[in-house]
């Protein structure tokens, strides 16, 4: 689960598959295993995720729009037109108006404030094993997708050992495939053998040695990240320095 400081805001990202809400103080990205996970950490913690799920819906999702979403939608507005007005439900979702959320509008979404509520009331099994998930399989369904009611109910969270690397003498640590994670660690690397101040921040020359070193990990999350019980990944050399400074060789300085 992905956590960071945002305004108050909830919404329901159709593009991602993902459930992205805002509690007025922090800043979720809920994916489709996030629920199963939020409930397996509180049988190992004091964590009460009925608590968190109920601050997401007390409001009924009423928000108001921040300039970042706001923009993200220009951004998206000719693929809006061209692609998702006929998709099912964006418009209703999107468009309560007519057009979507500018900078400063309420925005409401009482179906994912309704969605959220039955979760809890649930402890997530319908999200898995209920009414959601076979709501879900459906429209995946008939949307030509492959995501079943036996994928949703066969899902379990798990347990999975951090891997690390070490950046200038700090350790940094993140989730391995089949998450993408490791992808953070592989950029590190890279950038560890540039001595970025003397670039100076956002240079021509600084930007570009990010940009290099991002696309060179992104190329390898292609073609190598995939769920480790259906390949063979050795993540212990790709976030390793010999492999950084073998790739570091294909940047331009």
């Amino acid at each position: 689960m992905k956590y960071f400081k945002k305004q108050n805001l909830i919404i329901n990202d159709e593009w991602y598959s993902s459930l992205i809400a805002f509690d007025g103080k922090s800043y979720y990205e809920l994916g489709l295993g996030d629920f199963s996970e939020l409930y397996l950490m509180a049988r190992e913690s004091s964590l009460s995720p009925d608590k968190y799920v109920k601050k997401l819906i007390s409001s009924k999702n009423l928000s108001v729009f921040d300039g970042d979403i706001d923009e993200s939608l220009k951004a998206y507005e000719k693929l809006i037109e061209s692609r998702y007005l006929d998709f099912p439900n964006f418009k209703e979702t999107w468009m309560q108006s007519g057009d979507t959320p500018k900078k400063g509008e309420i925005f409401k979404n009482l179906d994912l404030a309704r969605t959220l509520e039955e979760i809890s009331k649930t402890k997530r099994k319908s999200f898995y094993e209920g009414r959601l998930a076979k709501e879900i399989a459906r429209f995946i369904k008939d949307q030509g997708g492959f995501l079943s009611f036996e994928d949703m109910s066969n899902y379990q969270s798990e347990w999975v050992e951090p891997v690390s690397s070490n950046y200038r003498g700090y350790d940094v640590w993140e989730l391995p495939p089949n998450g993408q994670g490791i992808a953070a660690l592989q950029i590190l690397n890279i950038l560890e053998g540039y001595d970025l101040k003397a670039m100076g921040l956002n240079s021509a020359e600084y930007v570009h040695h990010f940009v290099e070193a991002k696309k060179i990990a992104f190329a390898d999350r292609a073609k190598y990240y995939a769920d480790p019980k259906f390949n063979n990944i050795d993540i212990e050399y790709l976030i390793s320095k010999e492999y950084a400074e073998l790739r570091r060789k294909e940047i331009n300085s």
